[in-house]
């Protein structure tokens, strides 16, 4: 999955990992939110 070569300390791969979790958290969120729009739109 990595192309690059492994000459990176474990830390800024944690920081990468954390940063995708949390964009993919506000992503859930804002599919969420926009669920919730259309709800209340058709009601």
């Amino acid at each position: 999955m990595t192309s690059r070569p492994v000459r990176f300390s474990p830390l800024p791969v944690r920081i990468v990992e954390i940063v995708e979790v949390i964009r993919f958290i506000q992503l859930i969120k804002v599919l969420r939110l926009i669920e919730l729009i259309e709800l209340i739109e058709l009601i």
